[in-house]
């Protein structure tokens, strides 16, 4: 079953802000970094319960490639990405 992905307006600042900060450091990280995301959201929309429940509901990907953490949950037959959370970042900012 593939779930339906639904990324909240938060996680979308998250992933924007990213790929700018990326992008500004090099050319072409930042793309690098966006297909990286898409390589787990497309995982995670195929195996969502792959990935460890750390604070129940929200589930935690970690984008090995970069510090980042894709924060979701998953209901019914749908997969609510949070977050997209830098992990040098305070954790209780997470959401």
């Amino acid at each position: 079953m593939v779930y339906r992905l639904i990324i909240k307006p938060r996680a979308e600042n998250d992933l924007a802000e990213a790929i700018t900060w990326y992008e500004s450091r090099k050319s072409g990280l930042g793309k690098l970094f966006l297909d990286q995301v898409e390589k787990y959201l497309n995982y995670i929309r195929r195996n969502p319960f792959q990935y460890p429940s750390k604070r129940r509901p929200y589930r935690e990907a970690f984008i090995k490639m970069f510090p980042y953490l894709i924060i979701y949950e998953v209901v019914e037959n749908e997969v609510i990405v949070y977050s997209v959370f830098n992990t040098y970042r305070d954790p209780r900012d997470k959401l």
